[in-house]
Protein backbone atom coordinates (compact mmCIF):
# COMPACT_ATOMS: atom_id res chain seq x y z
CA UNK A 1 0.00 0.00 0.00
CA UNK A 2 1.41 3.62 -0.78
CA UNK A 3 0.22 6.40 2.08
CA UNK A 4 -0.17 9.58 0.69
CA UNK A 5 0.44 11.84 4.29
CA UNK A 6 -1.20 15.47 3.96
CA UNK A 7 -1.19 17.67 6.75
CA UNK A 8 -4.35 18.73 8.49
CA UNK A 9 -5.13 21.14 11.44
CA UNK A 10 -6.51 20.12 14.15
CA UNK A 11 -8.73 17.68 15.37
CA UNK A 12 -12.73 17.64 14.84
CA UNK A 13 -15.54 16.14 13.19
CA UNK A 14 -15.33 15.79 8.75
CA UNK A 15 -17.70 14.20 6.41
CA UNK A 16 -16.34 11.63 4.81
CA UNK A 17 -17.01 12.17 0.47
CA UNK A 18 -18.65 10.16 -2.19
CA UNK A 19 -15.63 9.58 -4.60
CA UNK A 20 -17.05 6.15 -5.25
CA UNK A 21 -17.79 6.31 -8.43
CA UNK A 22 -16.84 4.94 -12.38
CA UNK A 23 -16.39 8.70 -13.04
CA UNK A 24 -14.44 9.76 -10.81
CA UNK A 25 -10.99 9.46 -11.24
CA UNK A 26 -8.07 9.34 -8.69
CA UNK A 27 -6.86 12.70 -8.97
CA UNK A 28 -10.45 13.79 -8.38
CA UNK A 29 -10.92 11.62 -5.45
CA UNK A 30 -7.71 12.61 -3.77
CA UNK A 31 -8.41 16.01 -4.11
CA UNK A 32 -11.83 15.68 -2.51
CA UNK A 33 -10.53 13.65 0.11
CA UNK A 34 -7.86 16.36 0.98
CA UNK A 35 -10.34 19.02 0.73
CA UNK A 36 -13.04 17.30 3.50
CA UNK A 37 -9.66 17.11 6.06
CA UNK A 38 -8.76 13.96 5.95
CA UNK A 39 -6.10 11.74 4.61
CA UNK A 40 -5.86 9.98 1.22
CA UNK A 41 -4.49 6.55 1.11
CA UNK A 42 -3.98 4.14 -1.91
CA UNK A 43 -5.00 0.47 -1.56
CA UNK A 44 -4.26 -2.17 -3.78
CA UNK A 45 -5.37 -1.41 -7.22
CA UNK A 46 -7.38 -4.43 -8.78
CA UNK A 47 -8.77 -5.44 -12.49
CA UNK A 48 -12.27 -4.20 -13.35
CA UNK A 49 -14.28 -4.56 -16.57
CA UNK A 50 -16.75 -1.97 -15.35
CA UNK A 51 -14.65 1.10 -14.08
CA UNK A 52 -12.04 2.47 -16.46
CA UNK A 53 -8.11 2.47 -15.66
CA UNK A 54 -7.48 5.17 -12.98
CA UNK A 55 -10.42 5.86 -11.68
CA UNK A 56 -12.26 4.37 -8.28
CA UNK A 57 -13.56 1.06 -7.59
CA UNK A 58 -14.07 1.47 -4.23
CA UNK A 59 -13.67 3.34 -0.76
CA UNK A 60 -13.20 3.24 2.97
CA UNK A 61 -14.85 4.53 5.14
CA UNK A 62 -18.10 4.42 3.15
CA UNK A 63 -19.61 8.06 2.01
CA UNK A 64 -21.22 10.13 4.56
CA UNK A 65 -19.11 8.63 7.52
CA UNK A 66 -18.20 10.90 10.58
CA UNK A 67 -14.88 11.16 11.06
CA UNK A 68 -11.84 13.02 12.81
CA UNK A 69 -9.42 15.63 10.60
CA UNK A 70 -6.92 13.74 9.61
CA UNK A 71 -8.07 10.21 9.42
CA UNK A 72 -7.57 8.16 6.76
CA UNK A 73 -9.50 7.26 3.69
CA UNK A 74 -8.58 4.73 1.47
CA UNK A 75 -9.36 4.26 -2.41
CA UNK A 76 -8.87 1.23 -4.53
CA UNK A 77 -7.59 2.55 -8.16
CA UNK A 78 -8.93 0.98 -11.33
CA UNK A 79 -6.07 -1.04 -13.22
CA UNK A 80 -8.52 -1.20 -16.58
CA UNK A 81 -9.72 -4.54 -17.75
CA UNK A 82 -7.75 -8.05 -17.26
CA UNK A 83 -4.84 -7.99 -19.03
CA UNK A 84 -4.94 -11.59 -20.83
CA UNK A 85 -1.47 -11.13 -22.36
CA UNK A 86 -0.32 -10.19 -18.98
CA UNK A 87 4.33 -11.27 -19.69
CA UNK A 88 6.35 -11.14 -22.95
CA UNK A 89 9.74 -11.81 -22.28
CA UNK A 90 11.72 -11.44 -25.32
CA UNK A 91 15.81 -12.38 -25.85
CA UNK A 92 17.87 -11.96 -29.29
CA UNK A 93 19.33 -14.98 -30.88
CA UNK A 94 22.26 -12.79 -31.44
CA UNK A 95 22.39 -10.97 -27.95
CA UNK A 96 21.05 -13.65 -25.64
CA UNK A 97 19.09 -10.68 -23.58
CA UNK A 98 16.46 -8.40 -23.31
CA UNK A 99 16.52 -6.21 -25.97
CA UNK A 100 15.24 -3.18 -27.64
CA UNK A 101 17.74 -3.21 -30.35
CA UNK A 102 19.23 -5.79 -32.27
CA UNK A 103 21.40 -5.82 -35.87
CA UNK A 104 20.06 -6.53 -38.92
CA UNK A 105 19.36 -9.50 -40.18
CA UNK A 106 19.08 -10.85 -36.55
CA UNK A 107 16.74 -13.49 -35.60
CA UNK A 108 14.49 -12.79 -32.48
CA UNK A 109 12.90 -15.19 -30.12
CA UNK A 110 9.82 -14.48 -28.47
CA UNK A 111 7.95 -16.53 -25.40
CA UNK A 112 4.63 -15.01 -24.63
CA UNK A 113 2.92 -16.37 -21.69
CA UNK A 114 -0.78 -16.07 -21.71
CA UNK A 115 -2.47 -15.12 -18.07
CA UNK A 116 -5.66 -15.15 -16.09
CA UNK A 117 -6.69 -11.63 -14.03
CA UNK A 118 -5.43 -13.81 -11.28
CA UNK A 119 -1.92 -14.03 -12.78
CA UNK A 120 -2.78 -17.84 -13.65
CA UNK A 121 -1.30 -19.27 -16.80
CA UNK A 122 -4.16 -20.38 -19.35
CA UNK A 123 -4.78 -21.26 -22.49
CA UNK A 124 -6.94 -18.67 -25.17
CA UNK A 125 -9.43 -19.72 -27.70
CA UNK A 126 -7.53 -18.22 -30.24
CA UNK A 127 -4.08 -16.99 -30.96
CA UNK A 128 -2.47 -14.75 -33.52
CA UNK A 129 0.47 -12.13 -34.67
CA UNK A 130 1.39 -9.34 -36.61
CA UNK A 131 4.77 -7.72 -37.35
CA UNK A 132 4.37 -4.16 -38.76
CA UNK A 133 7.12 -1.78 -40.37
CA UNK A 134 6.56 1.54 -38.29
CA UNK A 135 8.78 3.98 -40.47
CA UNK A 136 6.97 2.53 -44.01
CA UNK A 137 3.49 1.81 -42.55
CA UNK A 138 3.24 -1.41 -43.98
CA UNK A 139 3.08 -5.40 -42.95
CA UNK A 140 5.86 -6.80 -42.44
CA UNK A 141 4.00 -9.99 -41.90
CA UNK A 142 -0.25 -10.37 -41.80
CA UNK A 143 -2.00 -11.65 -39.15
CA UNK A 144 -0.80 -15.42 -38.60
CA UNK A 145 -2.59 -17.74 -36.65
CA UNK A 146 -0.74 -18.86 -33.82
CA UNK A 147 -1.58 -22.68 -31.68
CA UNK A 148 -3.45 -21.05 -28.66
CA UNK A 149 -1.37 -22.44 -25.60
CA UNK A 150 -0.50 -20.79 -22.42
CA UNK A 151 3.15 -20.73 -23.69
CA UNK A 152 3.68 -19.82 -27.49
CA UNK A 153 7.57 -19.36 -28.55
CA UNK A 154 8.06 -16.88 -31.59
CA UNK A 155 10.59 -16.60 -34.12
CA UNK A 156 11.00 -13.36 -36.20
CA UNK A 157 13.56 -14.56 -38.73
CA UNK A 158 16.30 -12.95 -40.23
CA UNK A 159 14.79 -11.67 -43.09
CA UNK A 160 11.95 -10.59 -41.27
CA UNK A 161 13.99 -8.02 -40.00
CA UNK A 162 16.00 -7.21 -42.95
CA UNK A 163 15.87 -3.50 -43.53
CA UNK A 164 13.47 -2.18 -45.95
CA UNK A 165 14.62 1.43 -46.04
CA UNK A 166 17.74 3.69 -46.38
CA UNK A 167 17.46 4.37 -42.57
CA UNK A 168 20.11 3.85 -40.65
CA UNK A 169 17.40 2.47 -37.85
CA UNK A 170 14.11 0.75 -38.74
CA UNK A 171 11.74 0.05 -36.13
CA UNK A 172 9.29 -3.29 -35.50
CA UNK A 173 6.33 -3.74 -33.96
CA UNK A 174 4.97 -7.21 -33.17
CA UNK A 175 1.15 -6.82 -32.07
CA UNK A 176 0.24 -10.34 -30.18
CA UNK A 177 -3.79 -11.15 -30.06
CA UNK A 178 -5.87 -13.24 -28.08
CA UNK A 179 -8.89 -14.41 -27.08
CA UNK A 180 -11.50 -15.98 -24.68
CA UNK A 181 -15.12 -15.23 -23.90
CA UNK A 182 -14.39 -11.91 -22.73
CA UNK A 183 -13.19 -10.97 -26.20
CA UNK A 184 -9.76 -9.67 -27.64
CA UNK A 185 -6.58 -8.48 -25.83
CA UNK A 186 -3.47 -7.45 -27.87
CA UNK A 187 0.11 -6.71 -26.45
CA UNK A 188 2.77 -5.16 -28.32
CA UNK A 189 6.58 -5.05 -28.93
CA UNK A 190 8.39 -2.73 -30.67
CA UNK A 191 12.19 -2.72 -31.14
CA UNK A 192 14.64 -1.31 -33.31
CA UNK A 193 16.79 -2.68 -36.52
CA UNK A 194 20.16 -1.18 -36.90
CA UNK A 195 22.59 -0.88 -39.01
CA UNK A 196 25.73 -1.43 -37.30
CA UNK A 197 28.35 -0.35 -39.95
CA UNK A 198 26.02 2.85 -41.09
CA UNK A 199 25.19 1.67 -44.54
CA UNK A 200 21.86 2.04 -45.79
CA UNK A 201 20.04 -0.89 -45.82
Amino acid sequence: MLLLLFASSGTGAAVVPDVDDADVSATMAIAAIIAAGLTAALGVSQYSYDVPAGYVISQTPAPGTLANFGDVVTIVISLGSPILIGRLDVSSSAIGALTRRIAEGDALRLTLRVLSPDLALIAPTTLRYRIDDLNQGSAVLEWTTLTPTATTNVIVTSAQNAMRSGLSVERRQIVFEASDSDGPQRKTYEYDISNLQGIPG
